[in-house]
């Protein structure tokens, strides 16, 4: 027997009282037998969703210690009202149950007096609930310190109240388009308004609010070329980073149970990594892997969000096929990661200068780099 028990789902309540009656079990073994469960054969128990109001704090309590100038994952909320089918959430409960916001001042206060740095705050939406995220955003502004934020958020429940909240805090907006095709995203149980999106996006730019997307590629249904064309979509919206993965094929989801129906070739041991399927082979995922490295390393880690469009311009090139093409200038050269900002910038300013004269846009040259150098001067 590997194990005693194991317990689905949220545990805090269930575990305790399996917990207690073990060690009642336990203390009726003579004295000096071997250590083994008393309670009889495993149990697999499904636990109801907690109560979030009634459990007790892990910070408060001094289990987790905060540590100064350390990072703090915090959950404010559980539940999620969404039914994306690669993630875990999705089997999850929908019923949103909030942590009580003398619980969250408390905890606020106790980790800017220990001195922590920055926070990721868990929830899946932190803004599915409007009223909730604009009480949460003044409280961390009034009483927030110094501390830097991380959010997750959807774009198409942002307003301009929301926007203006985000943009007085010193934080980093992560939002999860993952594909730029409804077919798609309805496949894995999403969707999407083009327009709409773009319209909401708009307003974190118009407030100078930092922000990043996910994309996925490798989803049912997809292809390089639709990726290809979700990239563009999304860089034409100047986030301030993006971060692009392959698609995780996740025991316990949705889509792990929709893998044959998909086509979906993966990998079966963690982190269950997509090899490809009909409409996106493997050839095609190991071309959108290195995609995904030129993105990481141009836009993302070369800082080019505020100049990357401009450059673009005069080249007429869309952001995918200019991204394609510089990858081709460092091949080999991942393994020396990091790299230092400077060694980037030298990448970016050879490619540029490569393409501004293919194309006939020498003269232009001066102007574009000087662009490049001032911003990454200046970042």
């Amino acid at each position: 027997m590997l194990f005693d028990a194991v317990f689905l789902g949220e545990a805090e309540t269930s575990f305790a009282a399996w917990f207690k009656a073990w060690l009642g079990a336990m203390d009726g073994q003579e004295s000096g037998s071997p250590a083994r469960s008393p309670i009889g054969e495993s149990v697999v128990m499904r636990s109801r969703p907690c109560d979030a109001a009634s459990l007790p704090s892990p910070w408060l309590e001094g289990i987790l210690e905060p540590k100064r100038g350390g990072a703090v994952a915090w959950e404010l909320t559980r539940g999620c009202p969404f039914h994306c089918t690669y993630c875990y959430e999705g089997r999850g409960s929908t019923e949103l149950r909030h942590f009580p916001e003398a619980r969250i001042t408390a905890e606020l206060e106790l980790f800017v007096r220990r001195g922590v740095s920055e926070i990721f705050v868990l929830d899946p939406t932190f803004n599915v609930q409007r009223g909730r995220a604009l009480s949460l955003l003044k409280l961390f502004a009034r009483k927030g310190g110094d501390i830097a934020w991380n959010f997750e958020i959807r774009a198409e429940l942002l307003d301009p109240a929301q926007a203006e909240a985000f943009s007085n805090l010193p934080c980093s907006l992560q939002i999860g388009l993952q594909s730029a095709f409804p077919k798609v995203l309805e496949k894995v149980g999403r969707d999407i308004d083009r327009k709409k999106f773009a319209s909401k996006v708009g307003l974190l730019n118009a407030t100078g609010a930092a922000f990043g997307f996910d994309l996925i590629y490798g989803l049912p249904g997809d292809s390089l070329s639709g990726f290809r064309e979700s990239l563009d979509y999304a860089l034409a919206l100047s986030p301030n980073h993006l971060d692009i993965f392959p698609l995780a094929v996740l025991p316990g989801t949705i889509l792990r149970d929709q893998a044959s129906e998909f086509t979906l070739d993966f990998d079966r041991k963690p982190p269950y990594l997509l090899r490809g399927h009909s409409s996106f082979p493997a050839s095609d995922m190991a071309v959108a892997a290195r995609l995904a490295f030129s993105v990481s390393t141009f836009y993302t880690r070369g800082r080019a969000v505020p100049w990357f469009l401009a450059v673009l311009k005069p080249l007429r090139m869309k952001p995918a096929e200019f991204l394609a093409e510089f990858r081709t200038d460092f091949d080999g050269r991942e393994y020396a990661l990091p790299w230092k900002h400077g060694e980037i910038e030298a990448l970016q300013c050879a490619h540029i200068s490569r393409l501004y004269e293919k194309r006939g846009k020498s003269a232009l040259i001066p102007a574009a780099l000087d662009l490049v150098r001032y911003h990454g001067a200046w970042s």
